[in-house]
Parts: structure tokens; sequence; C-alpha cells
């Protein structure tokens, strides 16, 4: 059973989503995280590393997910490409893994932004933001776990 409604509509929104940011963002958090082992079925946990395998490996070589510069010390483009490398190689996928530590090694090549490039109002702002995505999804997750906990116990 998805989480959320009965139809499963918050759990395939959640996981739509979650899609979209690790493409894109790319955001890796949905791996190893408790709440995403509680939200995500094994079915999502695959259609996510093929959305990732399918859409996001093949742009890697582009670097258009990450510009021109990279941020110093804890880089979340580094962190993601590095949680990435990982997960494919505990799933067994080592081309997959190959290519993102290639594009890892790429973007450490990438000089390093000067402090004035991104301010800390514009850091707090993202920060902030990804905090309350992570915040619903975690509340969503919850109550889903509650409600199928209710349902069973009677």
């Amino acid at each position: 059973m998805r989480l959320g409604t009965a139809s499963g509509e918050l759990g395939l929104e959640a996981v739509e989503r979650m899609a979209d940011l690790a493409v894109n963002t790319p955001d890796h958090g949905w791996i190893r995280g408790s709440d995403w082992k509680i939200l995500l079925t094994s079915g999502d946990r695959a259609m996510l590393f093929g959305k990732v395998r399918t859409e996001l490996v093949p742009r890697l070589d582009t670097g258009e997910a990450w510009g021109d510069e990279r941020d110093g010390d804890d880089d979340p483009v580094d962190d993601a490409l590095f949680g990435y490398q990982m997960a494919f190689e505990d799933e067994g996928d080592l081309e997959t893994a190959q290519a993102f530590e290639a594009a890892r090694d790429a973007y450490a090549q990438l000089p390093i932004k000067a402090r004035e490039d991104y301010p800390e109002r514009v850091s707090f702002i993202t920060v902030v933001n990804r905090s309350a995505v992570l915040s619903v999804w975690e509340a969503a997750a919850r109550r889903a776990v509650l409600r199928t906990a209710r349902h069973a116990w009677g």
C-alpha cells in the first residue's frame, strides 16, 4: 500500500516530486533517509534510480546542472554526486557509479565561487526552502504511517 490516501494520491504526488528533485536539483536525500524508507516502496526506489540513470546521467558530461563554479566547503552538488556514486555502487550498477565519479572529478576542477558571489541571504533562503520541502514530506510520511497503523489495528 502506498502511503497517503487510500488511492495513494499523496504518496504518488510525493514520489513524482522527489523524482523531479532527484534529477533536476540533483538531490540524493531519498536514498538513505529513514523517512524515505517509510515513504518509498521498493518500486518507487527502483523508479527513482531508473529516472536518475536515464535522465540525469546523460547530462553529467555537460555540467549543465552546476554551472561554471562550485561552492567551497560543504558543497551540495559534490555531496549529491558522491551520494549517487555510492548508491549506484551499492546497487551493483558500477557503470552508472563510474559516471558519477567522473562527473565529480570534473566538478572538482571548477573554480571555487568567491564568497561575495553567493550572499548569505540567498544561501539562507535556499536552506529554508529545502528544509520546508523536507518538513512537508516528513510530516506526510509520519501522518501516513499513523494512518496505516490505525487502520491495521482497527
